[in-house]
């Protein structure tokens, strides 16, 4: 059985992020105040029910310092090992890894 929304959220605030739910087909939140929530296994059903819909993380403070690192170069991607920290949290096309 595929993994929700909800699966996914849930997996997110266990790593200590905050998910944010995204309408479906869109790339950002729509709903008011979305930057100042944070969503706790307590309040995620709340927020991902079933719906169809995407799920985003809010990067920073709320998401224990979270920071995203695009390599849209393969000069990147080889530089990444000696300049980042390991990181278990690899997300893109498969094509694009080393």
């Amino acid at each position: 059985m595929p993994m929700t929304s909800l699966d996914f959220a849930r997996s997110y605030i266990k790593r200590s992020w905050n998910p944010v739910p995204i309408p479906h087909g869109d790339k950002q939140p729509s709903d008011k105040g979305w930057q100042d929530r944070v969503i706790d296994e307590a309040s995620a059903q709340q927020y991902f029910n079933g719906k169809a819909q995407n799920i985003g993380v809010i990067l920073g403070p709320t998401s224990n310092g979270l920071t995203d690192v695009d390599l849209d170069c393969p000069e990147a991607v080889a530089a990444a090992p000696d300049l980042l920290p390991p990181t278990s949290a690899i997300f893109g096309r498969s094509s694009n890894s080393t």
